[in-house]
Parts: structure tokens; C-alpha cells; sequence
């Protein structure tokens, strides 16, 4: 297969994860203020929820950029997809010409825009759903933002999984709800927290760092072959697509 025709099919499952998501963004948004009207009051919860995956979109739309059309040639392309780091070790062509700093800087940037959803999801959850943890979570994942933003970038990269101590807080606290429900309200965590983990799945074959885990490199070597290339831009959209659409189900119904 060529290289210009993986990159293609690509980038198609990544914008056509991303429209999902924009579509099931307004969704929710539509939901929130029908409730809204229906309860005389502000539905939170639900406004938490569209803002939270039009963050992941937003996030993704960065993520795009960086991944797809920062190349200049195929070959820089497969170079930057297939990379386990993102340094000049890595990516030698763009240290050179400055995009290496621009790449990390878009980084930080879509991680920021992320974690403010998982902030705002799990506000929203902590305010309906359980409220025996008043917000502890929700503050913790804004308190790592800052680390995100201010860290050098190759600490800051090492570290961020970190934070995603957050959102599997959200994935026990639903854990929870699952086990002392019953009907539909249980029918619905559970398949919230199905979507939820084919959901990190999905980012998890997106990762470098989990490519280097996952198909391993030795010491001094920063690339894997092409199948990593496979599960990043194939796989990853597709488990991201199913993962968001079982969630967005689930949050439509009543917990």
C-alpha cells in the first residue's frame, strides 16, 4: 500500500470521527436546552456533556493538523506517524525547520483543550450523578492543566498520562451507579462505560508513547514499523467513532 493512500483513508476516519462527534455535540446541546425548558432551570449536566465532547472535536481538529499536513513529503509523514517520541532525535527534518517546536506546541495545546472537557465531564457528573466526592476530581484535573501548559514540553509528554487518573475516576464513580442500579439505568452505565473504554482504546492506538510500548523499540531506535502506522490513523478512529456513539446513546437516556 502506498503511503499517500494510507494518509487518505486516514484522514477521512479522522474527519469523519470528528463530524460524529461535532453532530452528537449539537445533540446534546439541543437536549440540554429542551430540558432546560422542561425544568424551569439550567440542565448543568447536559450542557457539561456537549461541552465536554465538542472539546474532544476541538482537541481533535489540533490533533489533525499535526498529524496530517504538517509532513511536506510521504515520507516525513510515515516518519511523524510512526514515531514513539516527538523530538528532534525523532523528527530530525522538522527541527530543522522550526515545525518540531510548532508540533509540540499544537501538543499542548489539544491536551489542554481536552482536559478542560474531562474537567467539565466530571463537574457534571459530580454535580448530578455523585455527590459524595463534592468535586474533588473536577478539581484535580484543573489543577493539571497548569502542569500541562507550563512543563517542558519533553517532561510534560512523559508525564500527562498522569491525568488521566481523572477521567477513570468518572469511569468508577459510573462503575458505581452501575452496580446499585437496576433497569435502565444500569443498562445505560454499563454501556457508557463500554463506549468510554473502546473510547480510550481508540486514543491509546493514537499515542506514541503507546506505540513504543505496544510494538517496542529498542534503546536508541524511535520509530515502529508500519502496522503501528495501521492501529494509529485506522483502528484508533474507528474504536473512537463506536466508543463515542455508545456513550452518546447512553447520555441520552435518563440516569
Amino acid at each position: 500500500m502506498t503511503i499517500p493512500l494510507l494518509r487518505e483513508i486516514g484522514l477521512v476516519l479522522f474527519c469523519s470521527f470528528i463530524g460524529i462527534m461535532m453532530v452528537g455535540s449539537i445533540i446534546l446541546f439541543i437536549k440540554a436546552r429542551k430540558n432546560s425548558k422542561d425544568l424551569g432551570s439550567t440542565d448543568v449536566y447536559g450542557l457539561c456533556v456537549g461541552f465536554f465532547f465538542l472539546s474532544i472535536a476541538i482537541g481533535y481538529i489540533v490533533r489533525l493538523y499535526f498529524m496530517f499536513f504538517l509532513a511536506q513529503t510521504p515520507e516525513e509523514f510515515m516518519t511523524q506517524i510512526t514515531a514513539t517520541y516527538r523530538n528532534a532525535l525523532a523528527l530530525p527534518a522538522y527541527a530543522n525547520d522550526g515545525r518540531l517546536e510548532l508540533l509540540q506546541n499544537l501538543w499542548v495545546l489539544h491536551m489542554v483543550i481536552v482536559f478542560v472537557g474531562i474537567g467539565l465531564l466530571l463537574f457534571a457528573t459530580e454535580y448530578k450523578i455523585y455527590k459524595k466526592t463534592k468535586y474533588f476530581f473536577t478539581a484535580i484535573t484543573f489543577v493539571i492543566l497548569p502542569v500541562i501548559i507550563f512543563l517542558p514540553f519533553e517532561i510534560a509528554q512523559n508525564i500527562f498520562y498522569i491525568s488521566y487518573l481523572s477521567p477513570l475516576a468518572w469511569i468508577v464513580i459510573y462503575i458505581s451507579v452501575a452496580a446499585k442500579a437496576t433497569g435502565s439505568v444500569r443498562k445505560n452505565a454499563i454501556m457508557l462505560l463500554i463506549g468510554f473504554s473502546l473510547f480510550v482504546v481508540g486514543i491509546l492506538f493514537n499515542s506514541g508513547t503507546v506505540r513504543r510500548i505496544v510494538f517496542g523499540t529498542a534503546a536508541g531506535e524511535y520509530h515502529v514499523g508500519d502496522i503501528g502506522a495501521i492501529f494509529s490513523i485506522w483502528i484508533a478512529p474507528v474504536m473512537l467513532a463506536i466508543g463515542f456513539s455508545l456513550m452518546l446513546l447512553a447520555m441520552l437516556n435518563k440516569f
